[in-house]
């Protein structure tokens, strides 16, 4: 924990270390069976630009003109099924290997972002469901509000985990943040 001694923390800090991140990038006039493929396995709807689907710890995150990362908290996916069920729809990647999942919450959480990215996070603007890629200082980032009681997701390149975290432990040292690495969403 990093703040004042003994302090309550008001923001929680932790990397999801096992998550799984699978990008998903339809070929050409296949995005609806990708969709619908989705929908039957995990009961998520294709998200739309700026926009983030969750179902428990499962989410399909917008990633960018025409693909969506998803990202399974709990490292569960098989990336075999995907790759079976989506031949000759979509390129998929494993990017889970590359990327870190970090979710951040607490009464502090948006305070503690607001200072490191260069999206409009207020509560009246940014809502649950919403999101999109991001600079937080020099890295880019994927910054999603995945519940009212501010909860958010961010994902970034592994190379920039080091930066990542402690940029989190500085901006929310103020509100004694509690920073953990969680084996397993």
């Amino acid at each position: 924990m990093r703040g004042a001694a003994h302090a309550t923390p008001t923001v929680n800090a932790a990397w999801l270390r096992g998550a799984r991140c699978i990008t998903i990038t339809p070929f050409r006039e296949q995005q609806a069976a990708c969709a619908a493929w989705l929908a039957q396995n995990f009961d998520l709807a294709w998200p739309k630009a700026g926009r983030i689907v969750v179902k428990g710890d499962l989410a399909a995150a917008w990633n960018g003109p025409g693909d969506i990362m998803l990202i399974d908290a709990k490292g569960n996916v098989s990336i075999d099924q995907i790759l079976s069920a989506l031949a000759g729809k979509a390129a998929i990647v494993d990017q889970s290997s590359g990327r870190i999942v970090i979710r951040l919450a607490g009464e502090k959480a948006r305070r503690t972002l607001m200072k490191l990215v260069d999206i409009d996070i207020d509560p009246t603007v940014f809502k649950p469901g919403m999101g999109g890629i991001t600079a937080l200082h020099h890295m880019s980032v994927g910054v999603f509000k995945i519940a009212d009681e501010p909860i958010f997701w961010l994902h970034a390149a592994r190379t920039y985990a080091s930066d990542v975290w402690h940029s989190l432990a500085e901006a929310g040292e103020e509100f004694s943040i509690d920073m953990q690495v969680l084996d397993k969403g």
